[in-house]
Formats: structure tokens, sequence, C-alpha cells
């Protein structure tokens, strides 16, 4: 094979160290397969290389979609993830983390909020004042009563914003994770 491309295919492994070896392995594979298939089609090795993109890119996608597929959160996934915002630039490396803070603070407040107002809705129905649970909408402070369905109202409001900042989230990793599929679709 070219030298070329033999050291597009370093560089490719370099940015995908994160990953385990046999998945670093198949990815290296699946492209050296590629590569050899546009060469044998007449495809000199810099056109191979120009429709490959840059290998820093190339594995920003391979490295979005391992996140993508890693169900659960551990120390695989975290360093997945300290990968993929080190090779998408710091403006991705503070913006995920953000977006992912935001989301789950929102969620949390949407659970939260109707339990308060349940507890405050129970205090007030067994006679205790809950001084510490109070709903103020501007300077009017809602009554026990009023509480119950307007935590619930705004319970479900901040889940369904954190809900939605979150899918916002995953699809801008998918939007990145399409600059690794530019390759299946050259052809």
């Amino acid at each position: 094979m070219d030298e070329s491309l033999n050291a597009y295919l370093a560089k490719l492994e370099k940015y995908l160290k994160p990953l385990s070896v046999s998945e670093r392995n198949d990815i290296i594979m699946e492209i050296k397969s590629e590569m050899m298939e546009l060469s044998s089609n007449g495809i000199s090795p810099g056109e191979t290389i120009e429709r490959l993109g840059d290998p820093k890119q190339l594995a920003k996608g391979y490295l979005g979609e391992a996140i993508l597929n890693c169900k659960t959160f551990g120390l695989k996934r975290f360093g997945l993830c300290f990968a993929f915002y080190g090779l998408s630039g710091i403006g991705w490396a503070i913006l995920f983390p953000v977006m992912i803070v935001i989301s789950i603070s929102f969620m949390l407040s949407g659970v939260i909020s109707p339990v308060a107002g349940l507890a405050k809705f129970i205090g007030h129905l067994a006679g205790y004042d809950m001084p510490f649970i109070s709903f103020q909408i501007a300077s009017y402070t809602l009554d026990p009563i009023a509480s119950l369905p307007v935590s619930i109202l705004f319970g479900v409001i901040f889940f369904l914003i954190g809900f939605l900042i979150l899918k916002a989230t995953t699809w801008l990793i998918k939007a990145l994770n399409r600059s690794g599929k530019r390759l299946k679709n050259a052809d």
C-alpha cells in the first residue's frame, strides 16, 4: 500500500486510541479495505485521502458513535467523551457538558417540584405549616391548595425542557458523527 495511505492510517489509529484495541482494529481494517477497493478501481492515493477527509474528523465520527452506543456511564464512556471533546474542539468541550448539566437540572426540578407541591398540600390538609416550601410567582405567593396543580404543571414543563435539551445534545453528537459516515457514502 502507498506510503501516504499508511501515514493516514497511522494518524487515524492515533486519534482512535481511546477505543478498545478490537474496536480500533475493526475500524482500521474497514478503512484499509475501503482504501484497497478505491485503489483497485483506479483511484489515486491522493484522491482516496481526499474522499476520506481529515483523519481527525473521521476519528471524531467514530468516537461519537462509540459514545452513543455505550449505554451505561462508566470510566470507558468518560474516556470516550473526553477524547471526543478533545477532537471536537474547545467549543464543543464546553457546550456538551453544560447542556448535559442543564438538562439534568431541569429534569430533577421537574421531579422535585410536584413532590414539594404534594408535601405542601398534604401538610396543609394535616394542619402543618411548611414555610420552607413555598411557590411564588413574581411577588404573589400561592396558597397551599393552588400549589399542588401549579407545581405539577411546572414539574411537567421543567421535565420536558430538560428532556428536549438532552435530545438536542444527542442530536448534536449524531450530527458530528455524520462526518464518520462520509466514508460509506463516498461511493
